[in-house]
């Protein structure tokens, strides 16, 4: 072979060997507007990525550092690309953009990331029912939260905009927040405690000659003149003074409520029943004698203590003016006891015991 022949054979081997195929003289670049120094977004953010004008344009998106093997972004074939920072959270973008030679080259990526949050979660002491005037406290126990609205039945509460808030009403109670990276972003707990705050069911107080009831509640402590009387925890409370007496109750949400106060006046019981009703001996010992003093059968008799609490009840046995009781085992001290005769008169006396 001849030096011209030998020449033209490597110029051919090296035209067209695949290692010297021609690159593209340009390399596309991305801007990034707005640009934030460490690449973070918060969610509802748009970022424009675009890129110098070429020919044609396709923008992908992969999920390592990488400009070759991303998913092609459908319908992204224009100079720029509006990135949704909530739809895509996270990504490394770029773009091949070809020349008017036909020439494709691709762009170093461009990362786009996004602030993370949890929604709140609402603390609460897990009690869900309480009484009118009661207050439980429902708080956010996570620090990093910038800016708070609590919410009843989906209202914003005016003023409710700390880490905490005290619950007074029935209602369901949500929580929005925000964090300083992200102060217009306002995350939701969604659902919440449902609180119920009772009325207290107020008794009225059923008076019958010096009888007191209670027409309602669970636990009773009758009150005179405002003052608790020992020892008086029964729905129904024998009056033995004059005064304003009031019963406060335990309603059946166990809700405290006070009646309004009844005004009784009560005569000395020894002038009232003087000569109707007879007790003897006084003081007692062991064995109690009544005579009314009438024609008229005792028909029925309690004992009680001073506080109203019945401690026997009796239907009589044989109809007559005259009883006797037997106190046999009763501590000594003041008592009462009320007669119930045949002719509709009841009598009430009191009496010690030694």
């Amino acid at each position: 072979m001849n030096r011209f022949v030998r020449i033209l054979a490597v110029w051919a081997s090296f035209a067209f060997s695949p290692s010297a195929t021609a690159q593209c003289t340009f390399t596309p670049t991305i801007n990034v507007d707005p640009l934030d120094p460490d690449n973070l977004y918060c969610p509802g953010d748009f970022v424009t990525l675009s890129t110098e004008a070429y020919s044609s344009y396709q923008w992908y998106v992969n999920f390592s550092d990488s400009n070759t093997g991303g998913t092609p972004i459908p319908a992204a074939t224009q100079q720029s690309y509006l990135v949704d920072v909530s739809f895509w959270g996270f990504g490394y973008f770029y773009v091949e953009a070809t020349d008017e030679m036909g020439c494709t080259e691709a762009s170093a990526t461009a990362l786009i990331d996004s602030w993370a949050f949890l929604n709140p979660v609402i603390q609460s002491s897990g009690e869900m029912e309480f009484c009118a005037g009661d207050s439980t406290e429902i708080l956010f126990p996570s620090p990093g939260a910038f800016k708070f609205q609590w919410f009843r039945n989906g209202q914003p509460i005016p003023g409710a905009t700390q880490q905490n808030y005290w619950v007074q009403e029935s209602g369901t109670y949500t929580l929005e927040i925000a964090y300083a990276q992200c102060p217009e972003l306002w995350l939701s707990s969604g659902v919440g405690p449902t609180f119920v705050f009772f009325e207290p069911i107020v008794p009225n107080v059923l008076v019958e000659g010096d009888t007191l009831s209670a027409d309602s509640g669970s636990s009773f402590q009758w009150m005179l003149n405002g003052e608790p009387i020992e020892g008086a925890n029964d729905p129904d409370h024998i009056a033995l003074e004059s005064g304003a007496y009031s019963v406060r109750v335990v309603d059946s949400n166990g809700c405290t409520a006070v009646s309004e106060p009844v005004e009784i006046t009560i005569t000395s019981v020894g002038e009232t029943y003087a000569g109707q009703l007879e007790l003897f001996p006084v003081p007692v010992r062991s064995v109690l004698h009544l005579r009314t003093g009438s024609e008229a059968a005792i028909v029925y008799w309690r004992l009680l203590d001073l506080q109203g609490r019945v401690l026997v009840e009796r239907a009589s046995t044989e109809l007559a003016p005259n009883l006797t009781i037997s106190l046999a085992g009763y501590p000594a001290g003041i008592y009462l006891i009320e007669c119930h005769l045949q002719d509709g008169r009841r009598f009430i006396r009191r009496f010690s015991r030694l």
